[in-house]
């Protein structure tokens, strides 16, 4: 929801908290997450970090097996999403899911597309020149323009490499800061991001 206008069918925010709020009643609650991905985006691996406070709760104190079970009824619910280890947790506990978000590396697979046919030999000699760390300048993205304040962050990419599929796709294998914006690394957002893929390879 942008400026109170539904973009999206649900969100994971909506998937996961309402059912939440069916245990423990309050007045109302806020959702943080570990970072956050765009709507077309999946977070694979262990998943990412999450809690949900409770305003004005009802009650305080629950069962391990009451939280359990909300578990079980999300992850029947919806095939959008998976949670494990629901919990109730203290407020220093909390803290950490934002303690040191900048420091954090995150790994990233893109599928690309390009109009010209490529092979492997040809993606692995244009990224064997990109340095580690390669450095980035990213000006915020043009799709997030409307709610982001207009500047340059300076981003790290760890590793970089690809893996051909056909001679027009290719898998992009990233390691990268946290805050990084893949998307425009890979298409270069009008020349917002340099160096991009499109400009290495």
């Amino acid at each position: 929801i942008i400026d109170g206008v539904r973009k999206a069918d649900t969100s994971v925010e909506e998937l996961i908290a309402l059912p939440i709020s069916k245990l423990i009643v309050a007045k109302n609650h806020v959702f943080i997450s570990s970072g956050r991905e765009d709507v077309d985006v999946r977070t694979l691996g262990l998943g990412r970090p999450f809690v949900i406070e409770f305003r004005q709760p009802s009650r305080i104190l629950y069962q391990p097996e009451e939280f359990l079970t909300v578990q079980q009824e999300i992850n029947m619910l919806t095939k959008d999403i998976r949670i494990r280890d629901l919990q109730q947790v203290t407020k220093e506990e909390s803290n950490q899911i934002k303690e040191g978000e900048e420091e954090k590396t995150k790994c990233y697979e893109a599928l690309c597309y390009t109009d010209t046919q490529i092979d492997q030999t040809e993606l692995d000699e244009g990224l064997s020149s990109v340095s580690n760390p390669l450095i980035i300048e990213q000006k915020t993205p043009i799709r997030v323009l409307h709610r982001r304040t207009l500047m340059t962050r300076q981003r790290s990419i760890f590793a970089i490499s690809a893996t051909v599929i056909d001679p027009y796709h290719f898998r992009l294998h990233l390691t990268t800061q946290a805050g990084t914006y893949v998307k425009e690394f890979v298409h270069g957002d009008l020349g917002r991001t340099k160096p991009n893929l499109t400009i290495i390879l």
